[in-house]
């Protein structure tokens, strides 16, 4: 187990937080960097309390999910399949439940720490997501209401127009129906 702490504060964990099979995850490779393992001490750790971690808690990632996420966090790609230095295997991921499972098996003062924060970070991200959507629904009804007092307004526009086409009507009609008389008139004579 490394002694040094390799993470120092929230931003740092929370550029480790990726989005693999629509699920928020973490590598075991940066997990093991922030409880202050090596890679393999750490998936020994795990594998030695494999019974805790259910599909849902960790899965593999697979060579086009890697190479998908490599591109679009900017990562280095992960060296695999025996280059010098490289892993020897695809990286696993832990969902958010993974992570607090691990919780309960890495221990020391330093997989405290790091568990508190990785809480705090994960509830942080649940809570902007909660207040986005309010925001979210909050900005479509103010929308709804814009476009409601435009309709309205329009709506009065096109009675006022309708309006004034029934007077011109009522008004032609009544020049017709003098012209009309008039003309009854000149015939009697």
């Amino acid at each position: 187990m490394k002694t040094e702490m390799m993470i120092h504060n929230e931003d740092d964990l929370r550029s480790k937080i990726y989005v693999v099979r629509g699920l928020q995850v973490m590598l075991d490779s940066d997990l093991a960097e922030i409880y202050g393992y090596t890679t393999k001490a750490f998936n020994q750790q795990v594998k030695n309390n494999i019974t805790k971690f259910d599909d849902d808690f960790r899965f593999q990632i697979t060579a086009t999910e890697m190479e998908e996420l490599s591109r679009s966090k900017n990562l280095t790609a992960m060296q695999t399949k025996g280059v010098k230095g490289g892993r020897t295997s695809l990286p696993w991921c832990f969902s958010e439940s993974g992570v607090y499972m691990l919780m309960t098996i890495l221990k020391g003062e330093l997989a405290t720490q790091q568990s508190k924060a990785l809480i705090r970070i994960f509830r942080a991200m649940k809570d902007h997501i909660v207040q986005s959507q309010g925001l979210a629904t909050q900005r479509d009804l103010l929308r709804l209401s814009i476009q409601t007092t435009e309709n309205t307004e329009a709506l009065r526009n096109v009675q006022s127009l309708l309006q004034d086409q029934q007077r011109q009507l009522i008004d032609q009609d009544d020049k017709m129906a003098a012209l009309i008389e008039r003309m009854n008139d000149t015939v009697r004579k």
